[in-house]
């Protein structure tokens, strides 16, 4: 299956803002995503201090990922708290004063699996991309200017799922954001054969993506 990998090379050590390629804080990734297979290996490195200070009671100001379907929107915040790096997460449908802390760590920097739902590993409940957002989806960032590192993520072109133009630069590009292609998934015929049974298949492979 056709898709993009869509990357900010920065790294904990050498931290990159997590804006558009002009600079812009508040923008737009990529549209028309298939609801479950529309993202894959959605990952951040972020280093502590250049997190905005915020809180799941007010995670206004705090770097965040959104998944919108125009009616029901899923955010996912990650700021510094106490010292902590910490993720929290808006349901889809609720309002931003429902916001409720999913994990946190004390680690300097810390990686948070947007698809996954993980930070630094470990389970982070509540983070799964899009939630309960049904149907096509635009995928957003804001905020970013409120964070800083490196992150990799791998978005399904096919139909009419795509990359934002002119927010992410086109072919690998240092310090802004790029796009180039990638295999989104792949199908491989699979058997198995012996003198009782007779088994074929096709087996579906995508690194990273979010359980159905």
């Amino acid at each position: 299956m056709n898709g993009s990998l869509i990357r900010e090379n920065g790294t904990a050590a050498d931290p990159q803002p997590f804006t558009d390629a002009t600079g812009t804080a508040n923008w737009t990734v990529a549209t028309d995503l298939n609801e479950t297979r529309g993202v894959r290996g959605y990952v951040a490195v972020v280093n502590g201090s250049e997190l905005a200070s915020a809180s799941a009671s007010d995670p206004g100001d705090a770097f965040h990922v959104v998944v919108t379907n125009g009616t029901a929107a899923w955010h996912a915040y990650v700021y510094e708290d106490g010292g902590n790096i910490t993720v929290a997460v808006k349901a889809a449908g609720d309002p931003v004063s429902n916001t409720t802390e999913a994990c946190s760590t004390p680690a300097a920097n810390a990686s948070v699996d947007f698809t996954a739902g993980t930070l630094d590993g470990e389970d982070c409940g509540g983070v799964a991309l899009g939630g309960d957002v049904d149907g096509r989806y635009d995928l957003l960032v804001r905020n970013g200017d409120a964070a800083g590192g490196g992150y990799d993520l791998t978005v399904r072109t096919e139909g009419s799922g795509a990359v934002s133009t002119g927010n992410v630069t086109e072919g690998a590009s240092v310090p802004t954001p790029y796009s180039v292609p990638a295999v989104y998934a792949v199908r491989l015929p699979a058997a198995y054969e012996t003198a009782e049974l007779e088994y074929r298949t096709v087996v579906r492979v995508a690194p990273g993506e979010r359980d159905a």
